[in-house]
């Protein structure tokens, strides 16, 4: 790796895999730091990235409830509100993991009671509201999360550009990946499966041997037989929120429709995690 692969911004996922290798092999954290900073990465933020790489996820049950009304995300309830609001919608992404590369070629705009009547009624991983589509500033939908969402300002910071959505029918999936940030997933509607992988596990970082400069897989160690890799499943239920590290590998999948907001500033993360 050279220096410019390291973000003024941000630690890139490959220094982020880097990081994990290193920690997973005993390295001491003050080489692992130098190293980062005689390569460009500002101080604090060679820090940040190590010690998203050393926490692990944490649910905290019920949360939702207390920060949002979540009548007002059920699919009912959006076709009511916002059901002529065109949004942007992923489609056959489940067999394209590189769909934020490929994400204008593979998307459709609807209607969102169209959406809505899709959750109702089908179980489909090709129709997908995810990050990319940006549902908070391109539709009412930002103005719905500012009137029923009331996050405590000492957790993390709301609004169109530090909060996502993902909505779809029962299905909808992401596959194993990692993210460059810290971010809280809140359950507004639904349930969703979420298995994690902790960044520093030798064996499924032995398993991506070659390709760790890449942030999402379409391998999954349940369907390899990878039995080393060691995988902590999480149930998320509707009021429910869990804490993800940057750099920790998760899968998702929706057990049944679902709406979810992805936090991605989050004020202290060591007070989410219990450290």
């Amino acid at each position: 790796m050279t220096q410019t692969e390291a973000s003024r911004f941000d630690v890139s996922p490959a220094w982020r895999m880097w990081i994990a290798d290193n920690v997973a092999r005993g390295a001491d954290d003050a080489a692992i730091l130098e190293r980062l900073i005689d390569e460009g990465v500002e101080a604090s933020l060679a820090e940040r990235a190590l010690r998203s790489v050393r926490a692990r996820p944490r649910v905290l049950r019920g949360v939702g409830r207390a920060w949002a009304d979540l009548s007002a995300w059920t699919p009912d309830a959006l076709r009511a509100s916002h059901g002529t609001d065109l949004i942007e919608v992923t489609i056959d992404r489940n067999r394209d993991p590189n769909y934020r590369e490929t994400f204008v070629r593979k998307t459709r705009i609807m209607p969102m009671a169209e959406l809505c009547e899709a959750m109702k009624t089908q179980r489909t991983a090709d129709l997908y509201v995810v990050a990319q589509s940006h549902a908070l500033e391109r539709t009412g939908l930002g103005a719905l999360l500012a009137r029923t969402m009331h996050v405590p300002a000492e957790i993390a910071r709301t609004g169109p550009f530090t909060s996502s959505l993902w909505i779809g029918p029962a299905g909808s999936e992401t596959v194993f990946h990692h993210d460059v940030m810290d971010l809280i997933a809140v359950q507004l509607h639904g349930r969703k499966r979420w298995r994690t992988i902790a960044p520093t596990d030798r064996a499924w970082l032995d398993a991506l041997a070659g390709s760790l400069h890449v942030p999402y897989t379409m391998r999954d160690p349940a369907t390899e037989g990878l039995t080393d890799v060691s995988i902590e499943e999480h149930v998320i239920e509707e009021g429910d929120a869990i804490v993800v590290p940057a750099s920790t590998w998760h899968h998702v999948v929706a057990e049944t429709a679902s709406v979810t907001l992805s936090l991605t500033e989050i004020v202290d993360l060591d007070a989410l995690i219990g450290r």
